[in-house]
């Protein structure tokens, strides 16, 4: 998971997938997120990836609830908790 919030502070958007091989962000918002084409052991036409780009009210306990339910192998570091400030 990755993401940038908006210049005002209102918006924040996340980038998600289920399978990432690396992720960077560099001038500010371009968001780079590669993801592994899966399952390896498969076929290559028959291998897929699955991301997701959210676009929201800057609200991170909200984003993260939202990647958890798309991605729930995500959430391996699930007891770090977001706050808002």
């Amino acid at each position: 998971m990755i993401g940038a919030v908006s210049n005002d502070g209102k918006y924040l958007i996340g980038l998600a997938s289920d399978s990432p091989r690396y992720i960077a962000q560099a001038w500010h918002t371009c968001l780079h997120h590669v993801s592994t084409w899966g399952p390896t052991s498969a076929p290559p036409l028959e291998r897929q990836w699955k991301m997701k780009l959210y676009a929201m009210q800057n609200e991170p306990v909200v984003l993260m609830a939202r990647v958890a339910s798309d991605f729930p192998a995500s959430m391996r570091l699930r007891d770090r908790v977001i706050d808002n400030p």
